[in-house]
C-alpha cells in the first residue's frame, strides 16, 4: 500500500481528495438529518457550499500554476535552456 505524502505536488490530490469528502458528509447530513433547526439546517448548507467553493478554488489555482510551470518549461525548450 502506497503512503500519501502530504508535502510537495502530492499535497494537491490529499487536500482535494479530503475538502470533497467533508463537503459530501456536510450535505448527506444537511439532507437526511429528520427535522433539523432552522439555523442549524442554514449552517450546515453555509458550510457545505464554503467546502465547495474553497476545493473548486484550490483547484483552479493548481491547474493555473500546472499551466505557468508548462508554459516556463517550453519557454526553455525553445530557448534552448539558456537564461
Amino acid at each position: 500500500m502506497k503512503s500519501v505524502t502530504v508535502t510537495g505536488r502530492g499535497s494537491a490530490p490529499f487536500v482535494v481528495s479530503v475538502g470533497l469528502a467533508a463537503a459530501v458528509v456536510v450535505t448527506v447530513v444537511a439532507a437526511i438529518w429528520p427535522a433539523p433547526g432552522r439555523h442549524v439546517h442554514g449552517l450546515l448548507v453555509v458550510i457545505s457550499l464554503t467546502l465547495v467553493a474553497g476545493v473548486a478554488g484550490a483547484g483552479l489555482r493548481v491547474v493555473a500554476a500546472e499551466r505557468r510551470r508548462a508554459a516556463r518549461e517550453s519557454r526553455e525548450v525553445t530557448d534552448g535552456g539558456s537564461g
